[in-house]
């Protein structure tokens, strides 16, 4: 799921934050100062986290699509995710179905689930990228954030853990952090905003 970022990022040298009001920012720096975010208030304790996570997915997960605009490629072409997050007929589970947006072209990126399992009464997801990647893991509604701990098994076996802060901002857009994490520590791999779009 990740290997257009890591492709990206090695192109520019190192890890990055990206904010597309900033474009010059894209560098090698770390994480970002503060977040300003529209606070969604989440009890900690599991029985809620259900609650929690279908209050802040109607919020602002499905209540739009979404462009998120990246630098433009080496070869100079524009480069943007298109995500769109829509409840399952059933209301139980949240289809995510995201593209990239080349030149004004789509092309696959991933498809998946966010789902509630009663088992382990936590938020899970899974979903798989178009280069053959799988991403499985769980959803801690915190602090007005939704707080994803993954892992990303790639199509050669091997896998990656990484932790994601979806949050939203008090402009109706919304972040998405991702970390890597490794040996119990997190450093910074990028920050995208997601700005609204009309379904």
């Amino acid at each position: 799921m990740l290997n257009f970022f890591v492709n990206f990022l090695q192109s520019k040298g190192g890890w990055a934050s990206y904010d597309p009001t900033h474009e010059a920012e894209f560098s090698r720096v770390g994480c970002h100062g503060p977040v300003r975010c529209s606070r969604i208030r989440f009890r900690s304790f599991a029985a809620d986290q259900r609650k929690g996570f279908e209050t802040g997915a109607r919020a602002f997960l499905t209540a739009n699509d979404w462009l998120a605009k990246l630098p433009n490629g080496a070869d100079g072409k524009t480069v943007a995710i298109h995500a769109h997050f829509t409840w399952a007929e059933n209301r139980q589970a949240i289809r995510v179905s995201n593209q990239f947006v080349i030149d004004g072209k789509a092309a696959p990126y991933i498809d998946g689930i966010y789902f509630w399992n009663p088992q382990t009464q936590t938020i899970e997801f899974v979903w798989s990228g178009a280069d053959g990647d799988l991403s499985r893991g769980s959803v801690t509604p915190a602090d007005g954030k939704l707080v994803h701990d993954f892992q990303v098994t790639h199509a050669n076996g091997k896998s990656d853990a990484y932790v994601a802060r979806v949050t939203p901002q008090s402009d109706g857009s919304w972040t998405n952090e991702i970390l890597v994490k490794k040996d119990g520590t997190l450093s910074p791999f990028i920050q995208v905003s997601y700005l609204p779009e009309k379904k």
